[in-house]
């Protein structure tokens, strides 16, 4: 890893909030325990710690230093909350990369000294927030027909009433804002610069998303406050960006492709479904008129175990009819209450994790588990982070009640899997109603065990 990497990373981490840090050490604490061998991520992240002393001291990028030990520190409180078994490996985990960082600051390598002084700069982020409805508005304003054809803006009749539908949040991805609000800060800090005379150095932002900045001054925080009061005036910042159009159909058009290729891939699994429902259903008339034209004295020579369960078949595939369809349901329902708007990539995803911990239920979590490593797919490997993503967020939720299937998705979402669950979950497996979607889910589960056990054998 380069400086630049180190650079993001400490620039990033102090832009997150409390809540956001928390869920942050928890997908590094989940991604640790699947993981078959602990000891590699301390030797890589040690050898990482090694590279970027030189860096570090070249640079002289003291606030870097102390931003990696809050890291450390922050991590350490983390784990300590935990309830996990592997609560002792993870501190010494932890423990193992603080030492190594208390060799980097008090080796040879020694920092320079500094006499500034860190201070908390509160951004007015309501600024920002109105700076980017006022965009919003301007490009509405300037590309009203453009957006119609995008498909974030559209007139609806209601009661014959003409209502004017915006999609505003689809006219900037998260990418996009997160590089906005960047540039906010740099312009913010720029004229507090220009207003008070100070020079200012931007260390990195604290969970308040209030800048820390460093300073060679006198005063203490309360003077710089009353200083940046009496000179600044936030509402007059001269910050002014055009959104561009061509950006906002491209991410849109993007957004509906990643859409449309989930939409297909689930429609793939339910079309076969349908086709072995179709296959039943002949098979099930065939019996029908098997039976209406037998004389009666040989109907009982027909097998009862054998109408006994085409006539189960046949309830369970009008069930099926009857019953919203998985994933393409929600899918239809999610279109009407956008109104039919476009729909850019980060809202789909926003959405989806929403409905994966408050809505899924049991069929639509085994089509993500078909889904995960369907070949032939077309979808792309951000589709299957966001489709494990889901897995994982349905254990935290209360819609999948039945605990062996809980069981199942946890097995099959783990890198490295517990023997006894592993039985329970082939127990499981085999016990399940026989119908297609079982079948697709079974293979799913059973080769996804079969491929740990094949990178397993490769690490012995």
């Amino acid at each position: 890893m380069n400086k630049d990497f180190w650079n993001s990373f400490f620039y990033t981490y102090n832009l997150l909030k409390l809540d956001e840090k928390k869920e942050f050490f928890k997908v590094i604490i989940d991604e640790i325990k699947k993981n078959s061998n602990i000891d590699d991520y301390i030797e890589n992240l040690l050898k990482e710690l090694k590279a970027t002393k030189e860096e570090i001291q070249q640079d002289n990028k003291i606030e870097q230093a102390i931003t990696l030990k809050d890291f450390l520190e922050d991590f350490q409180k983390e784990i300590e909350i935990t309830n996990d078994k592997q609560k002792q490996e993870l501190q010494d985990f932890v423990k193992s990369i603080q030492k190594e960082f208390e060799d980097l600051q008090t080796s040879d390598l020694v920092f320079k000294e500094s006499n500034e002084k860190k201070f908390v700069l509160p951004i007015a982020w309501n600024i920002f927030d109105e700076k980017i409805i006022h965009f919003g508005n301007q490009i509405l304003k300037n590309h009203q027909e453009d957006l119609e054809k995008i498909g974030i803006f559209k007139e609806e009749e209601i009661f014959d009433n003409t209502i004017k539908v915006f999609g505003r949040e689809n006219l900037v991805s998260q990418e996009k804002l997160a590089e906005l609000k960047k540039d906010f800060i740099n312009t913010y800090i720029q004229q507090v610069q220009e207003n008070t005379g100070l020079k200012i150095d931007l260390v990195g932002m604290n969970q308040n998303d209030d800048a820390i900045i460093a300073l060679k001054t006198e005063m203490n925080q309360e003077q710089f406050l009353s200083l940046i009061k009496n000179n600044f005036n936030p509402e007059k910042i001269e910050w002014n960006k055009v959104l561009s159009i061509d950006e906002i159909k491209r991410e849109n058009e993007i957004g509906e492709n990643f859409i449309n290729l989930f939409a297909q891939d689930c429609q793939e699994i339910m079309q076969s479904n349908t086709i072995e429902n179709q296959k039943l259903n002949n098979l099930i008339e065939e019996n029908e008129n098997t039976i209406k034209e037998t004389p009666l004295q040989n109907i009982h020579n027909i097998p009862k175990e054998n109408t006994k369960a085409l006539e189960n078949n046949k309830k369970q595939s009008i069930s099926q009819s009857e019953e919203k369809k998985p994933w393409l349901t929600w899918l239809e329902d999610i279109k009407l209450q956008n109104h039919n708007l476009a729909m850019t990539k980060d809202m789909f995803k926003k959405r989806f994790f929403e409905y994966c911990k408050n809505g899924m239920d049991d069929d639509e979590l085994k089509i993500l588990i078909i889904l995960k490593d369907k070949t032939p797919s077309k979808l792309s490997l951000e589709h299957r982070e966001m489709i494990e993503k889901g897995i994982q967020i349905s254990f935290e939720g209360n819609k999948i009640l039945n605990d062996d299937l809980r069981l199942a998705a946890k097995v099959f979402n783990e890198k490295k899997s517990n023997p006894e669950e592993v039985s329970k979950t082939k127990t499981f497996l085999q016990g399940l109603e026989s119908n297609t979607l079982n079948q697709q889910f079974s293979k799913a589960i059973d080769r996804n065990l079969q491929h740990k056990k094949q990178e397993n054998t490769r690490k012995k």
